[in-house]
């Protein structure tokens, strides 16, 4: 089984943009471990590559699109 890391900090962009704000301060920091066959990270990684994607950017996408579901 493969380990995908996909450990996400805020951008430079982002932190100016938080930096300039009144708002409170938040900081969201995610860590997310899913275990896939050699196989599916293939399949993953095939599947990215045809989206013009890295294997966590498209991950990073379908989470993003499951949580506005």
């Amino acid at each position: 089984m493969a380990k995908l890391d996909l450990s996400t900090q805020p951008s430079q962009k982002e932190a100016q943009l938080k930096s300039n704000s009144k708002l409170p301060q938040i900081t969201e920091q995610v860590s997310l471990c899913i275990m896939v066959t050699p196989k599916q990270r293939r399949e993953i990684k095939s599947y990215a590559a045809s989206l013009g994607l890295t294997n966590k950017e498209l991950i990073l996408r379908a989470i993003e699109a499951f949580r506005h579901d």
